[in-house]
């Protein structure tokens, strides 16, 4: 019995995993359709998408596949949830474009709406990922090996590895604008509102129900 509740919880933790992934790539899309920045490390794929003879999806795979190896050579060794972290976001971005299925925004009041909409799904997705504990994306595990070999504060290795994400994309002439900013200063804020919504939602479904009374039955 403890198997097979085993077994039950360890696929629910990787149906929540994939759909985390599946909504991290449609955030960025929306946020890419939007047209008024991107979020910071999409400044360095879409710099890259310009010089290198692949989709974005697959830039992002490979800029993945770099900061893994990049990580383990630095101390912390890649999960398999890494790997496909690393795979299947570019995977999904690239099926999102290619069916189509979020239209290009037109009009300003429509690109702010793209916006909004792509911080969120972005912020709740990584959300969820968190909640499943299935291990670090490409770009955390670089953030954890920095902060361990320089004993700098997380908050700080995080923004240096992103502004340095963002400076090179820039430089690359990756989309940069006020939804990069935007996208900055809010993550965060937006991230950790799901986060508590998440953990109650969590603790609503472990909370014990109350025995329904069983009305006698005349026979």
């Amino acid at each position: 019995m403890n198997g097979l509740k085993g077994s039950l919880e360890w696929g629910m933790r990787i149906s929540l995993f994939m759909l985390a992934l599946m909504f991290m790539s449609l955030g960025l899309d929306i946020l890419i359709k939007a047209s008024l920045g991107v979020a910071p490390w999409d400044v360095l794929h879409t710099g890259l998408e310009l010089h290198l003879p692949f989709t974005l999806g697959q830039v992002m795979i490979g800029a993945g596949f770099f900061l893994l190896m990049l990580s383990w050579i630095l101390g912390v060794r890649p999960t398999v949830a890494s790997f496909m972290n690393m795979f299947f976001i570019g995977f999904f971005y690239d099926l999102l474009v290619g069916t189509q299925i979020v239209p290009h925004s037109q009009g300003i009041w429509m690109q702010v709406v793209y916006l909004i909409l792509g911080i969120n799904i972005v912020a709740f997705s990584t959300a969820l990922y968190i909640s499943t504990n299935m291990g670090t994306g490409p770009r955390d595990s670089l953030m954890i090996a920095i902060n361990k070999l320089t004993s700098l504060r997380v908050g700080m290795v995080r923004t240096v590895i992103e502004v340095a994400a963002v400076i090179t994309g820039f430089l690359l002439g990756g989309i940069v604008g006020l939804g990069t900013l935007a996208f900055s200063l809010t993550i965060g804020f937006t991230m950790e509102m799901y986060m508590n919504l998440i953990e109650r939602v969590k603790e609503m479904a472990k909370a014990p129900q109350p025995e329904v009374e069983q009305m006698p039955i005349r026979r």
